[in-house]
């Protein structure tokens, strides 16, 4: 299937990877920076608690969608870059539940500063930026590869469509 056909009614591979780059680049950038502030007195709504809360779904989605993409993408070597992506907002996600549980041990939104010397928050801190970065370097060749693929396909549909009829 290529890049234009349907991964379900009205998702298809392209519009999935622009979902996935803005999910997870997006995430990537704006998260951390709204929350940069978080262990510093502010709203409840920047703390450390909420950022996991809301980086959770977010890399729910894009895993559902990489998983979308994976199914559906022509080439083999995008579905399988698809399915690394699958594994590193995987990992990002599991890193990010461990955080959040270690946040809501040390109080939630109340959680000091301390937290981010223990144990329980650094082991999980190390998997949940490492597995989201690795996701966003993957989408690169992932894209590539879907963008030359959908190319030499258009293009072989247009010479097959130029050739005259014998």
């Amino acid at each position: 299937m290529d890049t234009s056909q349907s991964t379900s009614p009205g998702i298809s591979v392209r519009s999935s990877l622009a979902w996935l780059w803005g999910l997870l680049l997006g995430g990537f950038l704006v998260l951390p920076t709204w929350f940069l502030t978080a262990h510093q007195p502010g709203p409840w709504y920047r703390s450390h608690l909420v950022f996991h809360l809301v980086a959770i779904p977010l890399l729910a989605v894009a895993g559902w969608l990489a998983s979308r993409v994976a199914r559906s993408a022509s080439p083999r070597s995008a579905r399988v870059l698809a399915w690394v992506v699958v594994g590193a907002v995987t990992i990002s996600g599991l890193g990010q539940l461990g955080e959040l549980v270690a946040v809501l041990g040390d109080g939630g939104l109340h959680s000091g500063d301390a937290l981010f010397e223990e144990p329980q928050h650094l082991v999980p801190a190390t998997f949940a930026p490492t597995g989201w970065l690795l996701a966003i370097l993957v989408l690169v060749p992932l894209s590539l590869t879907t963008a030359v693929s959908t190319h030499r396909r258009r293009r072989r549909e247009r010479v097959l469509h130029s050739v005259p009829a014998v």
